[in-house]
């Protein structure tokens, strides 16, 4: 049983680092490849790791008219409502490495254009993961973003998790780019008061922007603790509590607490 929750533990830090990097392909609509599950600690569920790029609908009566009155499409003035920057990309790479089983390591590559909303937007256009300020940087950008993620377990019953991850946005619309950050640690301690539960706490910070102007400086922590019980072999509830500081990296702000309960079925 702790072999399997702890190779989880190892694919959700994995993930979170590479989708947190891949979200940067905002306003895609398919998912082409797709993660077992990821999530900022145990609670915000994530699965999305790379997207295609969105194809713009073709709505106005005139195009249809045209396309039905011609055998095919013969010039792209048929299209009237697709603009040159209608569209997105990212090219993701990943390589990860197990040297035995109480270790692993991996590191991630994304290129991608943005050409309009939130950079972690997980395919919602909507600020999902992070701070506005780390989310839209600019109106249209390239970004490269770097990850590496870790695990290492001490014993049966402890192990340390973690990420660390750096984005670059390059301003397409005009000059300048952005240093976005984001990172955390983990500590896990598997078959916590019975075998197949899981406790678990992670410190660290989702995406902000370094060197933003005052007074949304500031750095904002994501503090998250929370306890899986395995109810059955098939059904487990996990509370949790999730503590940000300084939300839109600002001090002035009050601080967020979110209480989170998850149930999780498995067949």
């Amino acid at each position: 049983m702790f072999n399997r929750s702890f190779h989880n533990l190892f694919i959700e830090s994995m993930v979170l680092g590479a989708t947190l990097l891949a979200s940067t392909s905002a306003h895609a609509e398919d998912r082409n490849l797709v993660a077992r599950t990821a999530n900022f600690g145990e609670n915000a569920s994530v699965t999305t790791i790379a997207q295609t790029p969105k194809i713009p609908a073709i709505n106005t009566d005139t195009n249809v008219q045209q396309i039905n009155s011609m055998s095919q499409v013969t010039s792209v003035s048929q299209f009237s409502d697709v603009q040159p920057t209608d569209w997105a990309y990212s090219a993701f790479g990943q390589i990860a490495w197990n040297p035995n089983n109480n270790s692993g390591i991996g590191l991630t590559y994304i290129n991608a254009y943005q050409n309009r909303g939130a950079i972690f937007d997980l395919g919602s256009s909507f600020t999902l993961v992070g701070t506005e300020q780390a989310n839209t940087p600019f109106e249209r950008m390239i970004t490269n973003s770097y990850g590496v993620e870790a695990f290492y377990k001490f014993s049966p019953r402890f192990a340390v998790n973690g990420f660390f991850g750096y984005t670059n946005a390059k301003n397409l619309a005009g000059s300048g780019s952005a240093d976005i950050w984001y990172y955390a640690l983990g500590l896990a301690f598997p078959d916590l008061g019975k075998q197949g539960n899981l406790g678990g706490v992670l410190v660290g910070a989702e995406p902000y922007r370094g060197g933003n102007p005052a007074p949304a400086n500031d750095l904002s922590l994501h503090i998250e603790g929370f306890y899986k019980y395995q109810l059955t072999d098939n059904i487990a509830i996990t509370p949790g509590v999730i503590w940000i500081t300084a939300p839109a990296q600002n001090n002035d702000n009050q601080d967020a607490v979110i209480g989170t309960v998850r149930t999780t079925f498995t067949f």
